[in-house]
Protein backbone atom coordinates (compact mmCIF):
# COMPACT_ATOMS: atom_id res chain seq x y z
CA UNK A 1 0.00 0.00 0.00
CA UNK A 2 2.74 2.74 0.89
CA UNK A 3 4.55 1.92 -2.06
CA UNK A 4 1.63 2.34 -3.94
CA UNK A 5 0.90 5.99 -2.05
CA UNK A 6 4.09 7.11 -2.39
CA UNK A 7 6.26 5.25 -5.34
CA UNK A 8 8.74 3.75 -3.15
CA UNK A 9 9.62 1.43 -0.43
CA UNK A 10 9.17 2.95 2.70
CA UNK A 11 11.67 3.02 6.06
CA UNK A 12 10.20 2.00 9.54
CA UNK A 13 9.94 6.20 10.21
CA UNK A 14 8.57 7.12 6.93
CA UNK A 15 5.96 4.28 7.63
CA UNK A 16 4.71 5.04 10.85
CA UNK A 17 4.60 8.87 9.70
CA UNK A 18 2.10 7.90 7.35
CA UNK A 19 0.03 5.70 8.80
CA UNK A 20 -2.59 7.63 8.95
CA UNK A 21 -3.15 7.62 5.43
CA UNK A 22 -2.63 3.97 5.28
CA UNK A 23 -5.30 3.13 7.61
CA UNK A 24 -8.15 4.17 5.71
CA UNK A 25 -6.66 2.25 2.82
CA UNK A 26 -6.24 -0.77 4.63
CA UNK A 27 -9.62 -1.08 6.41
CA UNK A 28 -11.48 -0.30 2.81
CA UNK A 29 -9.26 -3.50 1.57
CA UNK A 30 -9.48 -5.44 4.27
CA UNK A 31 -13.80 -4.84 4.61
CA UNK A 32 -14.00 -5.85 0.60
CA UNK A 33 -12.49 -9.09 1.61
CA UNK A 34 -15.20 -9.50 4.17
CA UNK A 35 -17.36 -8.53 1.58
CA UNK A 36 -17.01 -11.03 -0.83
CA UNK A 37 -16.88 -14.05 1.33
CA UNK A 38 -19.69 -16.39 0.78
CA UNK A 39 -22.81 -15.40 2.54
CA UNK A 40 -24.37 -17.23 5.41
CA UNK A 41 -26.70 -19.73 4.45
CA UNK A 42 -28.27 -19.65 8.10
CA UNK A 43 -28.13 -18.03 11.41
CA UNK A 44 -25.15 -19.07 13.42
CA UNK A 45 -24.30 -18.07 16.95
CA UNK A 46 -20.86 -16.65 17.78
CA UNK A 47 -19.14 -15.50 21.11
CA UNK A 48 -17.48 -13.16 21.97
CA UNK A 49 -14.94 -12.37 25.20
CA UNK A 50 -14.25 -9.10 26.35
CA UNK A 51 -12.03 -7.44 28.90
CA UNK A 52 -14.13 -4.70 29.17
CA UNK A 53 -17.78 -3.42 28.39
CA UNK A 54 -18.53 -4.15 24.93
CA UNK A 55 -19.51 -1.38 22.64
CA UNK A 56 -21.51 -2.08 19.78
CA UNK A 57 -21.29 1.22 18.02
CA UNK A 58 -17.42 1.45 17.95
CA UNK A 59 -16.82 1.28 14.66
CA UNK A 60 -14.25 -1.21 14.06
CA UNK A 61 -14.07 -4.95 12.33
CA UNK A 62 -15.47 -7.31 14.96
CA UNK A 63 -13.86 -10.58 15.97
CA UNK A 64 -15.36 -13.03 17.45
CA UNK A 65 -15.37 -17.35 17.98
CA UNK A 66 -17.49 -20.11 16.98
CA UNK A 67 -15.80 -21.97 20.61
CA UNK A 68 -17.97 -20.98 23.53
CA UNK A 69 -14.21 -22.11 25.44
CA UNK A 70 -12.29 -19.65 23.34
CA UNK A 71 -14.85 -16.42 23.82
CA UNK A 72 -13.89 -17.50 27.68
CA UNK A 73 -10.73 -17.59 27.52
CA UNK A 74 -10.41 -14.08 25.88
CA UNK A 75 -12.86 -12.84 28.66
CA UNK A 76 -11.22 -10.70 31.80
CA UNK A 77 -12.77 -12.58 35.18
CA UNK A 78 -14.86 -9.67 36.21
CA UNK A 79 -16.19 -9.21 33.21
CA UNK A 80 -18.70 -10.30 30.49
CA UNK A 81 -19.00 -11.74 27.14
CA UNK A 82 -20.99 -10.68 23.80
CA UNK A 83 -23.12 -13.14 21.88
CA UNK A 84 -24.16 -12.31 18.76
CA UNK A 85 -26.31 -13.82 16.11
CA UNK A 86 -25.00 -13.81 12.27
CA UNK A 87 -28.01 -13.58 9.91
CA UNK A 88 -28.62 -15.47 7.59
CA UNK A 89 -26.76 -13.64 4.29
CA UNK A 90 -24.61 -11.23 5.70
CA UNK A 91 -20.76 -11.40 4.69
CA UNK A 92 -18.57 -13.08 7.52
CA UNK A 93 -14.86 -13.69 7.14
CA UNK A 94 -14.42 -17.59 8.62
CA UNK A 95 -10.48 -17.37 9.67
CA UNK A 96 -10.77 -21.04 10.80
CA UNK A 97 -8.48 -22.54 8.61
CA UNK A 98 -5.60 -20.50 8.47
CA UNK A 99 -5.25 -18.94 11.67
CA UNK A 100 -2.45 -20.75 14.18
CA UNK A 101 -4.33 -20.02 16.65
CA UNK A 102 -7.30 -22.26 16.69
CA UNK A 103 -9.51 -19.81 17.99
CA UNK A 104 -12.17 -20.57 15.13
CA UNK A 105 -12.23 -17.12 14.36
CA UNK A 106 -15.06 -15.71 12.63
CA UNK A 107 -14.15 -11.71 11.45
CA UNK A 108 -17.03 -8.98 10.99
CA UNK A 109 -16.99 -6.07 8.25
CA UNK A 110 -16.27 -2.74 9.87
CA UNK A 111 -19.55 -1.89 9.26
CA UNK A 112 -21.56 -4.71 10.89
CA UNK A 113 -24.57 -3.31 12.72
CA UNK A 114 -25.50 -4.75 15.80
CA UNK A 115 -28.44 -4.57 17.54
CA UNK A 116 -28.99 -5.60 21.33
CA UNK A 117 -31.67 -8.38 21.56
CA UNK A 118 -31.36 -9.51 25.18
CA UNK A 119 -29.25 -7.24 28.09
CA UNK A 120 -27.22 -9.25 31.18
CA UNK A 121 -29.22 -12.62 30.15
CA UNK A 122 -28.90 -15.55 31.91
CA UNK A 123 -31.29 -17.76 29.82
CA UNK A 124 -29.72 -18.13 26.72
CA UNK A 125 -28.38 -21.85 27.29
CA UNK A 126 -27.01 -23.87 30.13
CA UNK A 127 -23.31 -22.41 29.56
CA UNK A 128 -24.15 -18.63 30.30
CA UNK A 129 -23.50 -19.74 33.89
CA UNK A 130 -19.91 -19.54 33.25
CA UNK A 131 -20.17 -15.93 32.70
CA UNK A 132 -21.63 -12.80 35.12
CA UNK A 133 -23.14 -11.26 32.41
CA UNK A 134 -24.26 -11.71 29.03
CA UNK A 135 -25.28 -9.15 26.13
CA UNK A 136 -26.57 -10.64 23.01
CA UNK A 137 -26.78 -9.06 19.77
CA UNK A 138 -28.28 -9.80 16.07
CA UNK A 139 -25.81 -8.88 13.39
CA UNK A 140 -26.48 -7.79 9.83
CA UNK A 141 -24.15 -5.66 7.34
Amino acid sequence: IYKKLFNEEPTYKELSKNMSKIYPIMIEQMNEIIKNAPPLTEDILVYKGLKDQFNPFHKTFISSTLNLKKANDFQNIDCCKAYMILKKGMSALALITISRFNEYEILLPYDTKLKLIAKDSKNINKTLQQSKTVDVYEATN
